[in-house]
This record gives structure tokens, sequence and C-alpha cells, in this order.
């Protein structure tokens, strides 16, 4: 009987299935034991792969860590990505992103990881700093190059980029985020979430207008 031949392509998928499955069963397990009592032993036993696969895929518990926080980061700032690639209207593109900003970060298991971040940060500070520059940090720079290269086009005026997307992301999460950690508000509905968006796109577009675009004072 002929040996059947695994195609390369099968190999990835089977990987990105076992990799989706740790840090699925890892995010559970940090949220529900906390990062230090979570081991790799008991996050391979709940994924159904062996320990050896977990080092495969992510060199150590921090590494794990951060990839499940970098793929909430990869989810944020995807429409900035896309929006430096279509060359859509700008207002359109913040909206875009702030739609997503909010849809993602709001859900209550993402706020349950930022809470995690938050204490595990308090405890262990090189971690904390290690997630800050490969999350918020990250999700800043690229929103900064991507208004970077608006200004370029001659669609924005701002003297610093970065302090700009910080701005942004300020306006997106500030009491909303706020809100929903100390659980007084519900999450907001679609609806809602494109009105803040909308806000915080008209408000940035007023400030960082072209000069010329300016109206008079």
């Amino acid at each position: 009987m002929k040996a059947r031949v695994t195609r390369p392509e099968e190999c990835q998928r089977g990987r990105a299935v076992k990799r989706q499955a740790i840090t699925s069963a890892a995010a559970d397990m940090f949220l529900s034991a906390g990062f230090a009592a979570t081991s790799i032993e008991g996050i391979a036993e709940r994924a159904g792969v062996s320990r050896q696969t977990v080092y495969n895929c992510f060199d150590s518990k921090d590494g794990l860590f951060h990839a499940i926080c970098s793929d909430l980061v990869d989810e944020i700032i995807a429409p900035i990505a896309r929006a430096a690639q279509d060359q859509a209207d700008l207002r359109h593109s913040l909206v875009t992103i702030g739609e997503n900003l909010l849809a993602k970060g709001l859900r209550p298991k993402n706020l349950a990881l930022y809470r995690l971040i938050v204490t595990e940060s308090a405890r262990f500070p090189e971690l904390g700093r290690s997630l800050y520059m490969s999350g918020p940090r990250r999700a800043v720079t690229q929103l900064a190059d991507f208004f970077r290269a608006e200004m370029a086009h001659g669609r924005l005026h701002m003297p610093d980029a970065e302090i700009a997307a910080e701005h942004f992301f300020g306006m997106l999460n500030g009491h909303n985020q706020l809100r929903a950690l100390m659980g007084v508000a519900a999450r907001p509905s679609a609806a809602r979430r494109r009105a803040i968006a909308e806000a915080a796109a008209d408000t940035f577009l007023r400030a960082f207008a072209p000069r010329a675009a300016q109206p008079a004072s």
C-alpha cells in the first residue's frame, strides 16, 4: 500500500490548529489561575498536545503570554495596514480603525486579559515592559507610520505623529474602557461604537487638518 504524502500546506494547517489550541488553552488558564500559577504542562494537557509541542511553538511561558497579547494587537491594528494599502478616504479609515478597536478591546475576555496584564506587570515589571513594547507600543507605532504617510500626501498636518496616534487611541479608549473595566456600563452596541468612532475621527481631523484646510479663527 502506497504511503500517503503529507503536503506542506497540510503541515502548515496542522501547526496553525495546534497553535490556536495552545493559545486558547493558555489564555483560559492565565485568566483563571494567573500567570505564575499556570504551567506549561497544564497548558499542554488542556490543549491536548505534548509539552514539547508547546515549546516547539513558543520558547517559554513568557513567549506564550506575549503571543496571546500580540494576537489581540494584530486584530486591533489590522485595519491600519489595510488603510495604508488601500489609500481609502481618511475619515472612513479612521472610523473603521476606531470601530475595530472598540469592538475588539471591549470584549469581556479581552478586558479580563487587560486586567491580568496590569496585575502581573506589578509583580513582574520586566514582563510588563516587554508586553507594552510588543503590544500597545506596536499599535501606536503602526498608526503613527500611517499618519506620516498621510502627511506626505498632504492630508494631515501634525508636529508629532506618535503623540497624535496616542491621542487618537486615547479618545477611543478613555472612559469607554474605564466604564467597561469597572463594570458600570454594558459593552456599547455596534451603533454606539460607530458613533464614538465617528466623533473621535471628526475631532482628530479638525485638530490635524492641513493648515490650508483649517478654518480661519
